[in-house]
């Protein structure tokens, strides 16, 4: 049912003298991540439909639908980069100028859709950017250009989304990106839903090869090869264990190189390539797992980032081993979940996984904090009021001067 009192409060607003059937007509538009991406729909659409909006949803999707109070328009999906960058864009700028009435707030997605966000602004929209990354730190990683090509695309980008910036309101996944911008803008963390059960089921006593698991997008600077180095150097130990790696793999050649890794160590049998699966089915591979792991390089991108996977392993219960970033801390370390690693030393992950195994008591209590640390602390339900309210105010109209013209900062300053 919607929310009455905001339906009220935007008649309120707007000068109406009737109250609409629903709230405030708001859309999201991406044009990279597809209709269902757990962030823009299980998160932001779903929480902002329950709270009486009328919900409407720009992506690629097979086909347009409702879906749980959310309007999904069908964006059909690119044939390459330059096409998603060049022409996408204003596809998805012209479905919303189509929508009627016209949504009062855009929340957008994607970098390259910040030309047309600044098109909708200037015909009265008002306009978030939610930051999923740090967009200029990613550039710097992309060790397929040179360092001074890379830098210099990265500071032309800080440049050009900076200018871009100006009127708008900004989301962020973490409090370390959010302040490179000025206000109005709202850090709404990545954090999954609470857990019907903070305790979780019972885990089943362990039996045979101990189960190591990764879930996510699989390359070298996400310790694809690392990885299978840990378990390698395990087996020489006398540890036996086994390692699925959930997640497709798009670097070019790594697939191979990690297969000729494999066999040279002699894990077929231990180490196996899922490639990308069905959320469900991959959840329960981490059910399954003894520990899951998220062992990313120090790239200038992962330093300040929260991967979901570990909040996943925390959720099922699974103690995580994670690299020693301090960013990582506050989740890993901190909450008892799990233990931290230095990145890119295949020995000292070992010794550390040989540690957690060799006391299974003190796993089952660290899947045990981990489980709690998300149903209290590190769930979405503690976000949401921060979305909502975001919204609430930027309705009101009640803008900070940085969100008028001229008024942002760019976001590569410090």
């Amino acid at each position: 049912m919607p929310d009455t009192a905001r339906v009220r409060r935007w008649a309120e607003i707007t000068g109406s003298k009737m109250i609409a059937t629903s709230g405030p007509r708001i859309c999201h538009v991406t044009t990279v991540h597809p209709a269902t991406d757990t962030r823009i729909f299980h998160r932001e659409c779903l929480s902002l439909a329950r709270a009486g909006y009328d919900v409407h949803l720009i992506a690629p999707h097979p086909t347009s639908q409702v879906v749980r109070g959310v309007h999904i328009h069908r964006l059909p999906r690119p044939p390459g980069r330059l096409a998603r960058m060049l022409i996408w864009p204003w596809l998805a700028y012209r479905k919303v100028r189509r929508l009627s009435p016209r949504p009062v707030i855009c929340h957008l997605h994607d970098p390259e859709l910040l030309p047309a966000a600044q098109a909708l602004r200037r015909r009265g929209c008002r306009v978030i950017f939610d930051v999923h990354e740090n967009v200029s730190d990613q550039i710097l990683d992309k060790r397929y250009m040179p360092l001074w090509v890379r830098r210099l695309v990265s500071w032309a980008y800080c440049g050009v989304e900076g200018a871009l910036l100006s009127g708008l309101a900004t989301a962020h996944v973490l409090e370390a990106i959010s302040r490179r911008y000025r206000p109005p803008k709202v850090v709404l963390r990545n954090l999954l839903h609470r857990p019907d059960d903070a305790d979780g089921p019972a885990r089943a006593p362990v039996s045979g090869p101990r189960r190591l698991v990764y879930v996510g997008e699989i390359s070298r600077d996400r310790g694809a090869l690392l990885m299978i180095q840990v378990v390698a150097e395990l087996a020489r130990r006398g540890v036996a264990c086994t390692l699925r790696l959930i997640g497709p793999i798009h670097e070019a050649g790594l697939e191979r190189t990690m297969r000729r890794a494999i066999a040279l160590a002699g894990l077929q049998d231990a180490v196996r390539l899922t490639g990308r699966l069905p959320y469900e089915q991959a959840m329960a591979e981490i059910a399954a797992a003894d520990v899951g792991l998220c062992l990313l390089a120090p790239m200038p991108n992962y330093l300040n980032s929260l991967p979901t996977k570990i909040l996943e392993y925390m959720r099922a219960g699974v103690p995580v081993v994670a690299s020693d970033f301090p960013c990582w801390r506050p989740y890993v370390t901190d909450t008892g979940a799990g233990v931290q690693a230095p990145p890119n030393e295949a020995t000292s992950v070992a010794d550390t996984i040989q540690r957690l195994l060799s006391d299974p008591a003190g796993m089952a209590q660290m899947g045990r904090r981990g489980r709690q640390a998300v149903a209290t602390e590190f769930c979405w339900e503690n976000e949401e009021p921060k979305l909502l309210a975001f919204y609430e105010m930027l309705l009101s109209g009640r803008y900070d001067d940085a969100a008028k013209p001229g008024g942002s900062r760019t976001p590569c300053s410090k």
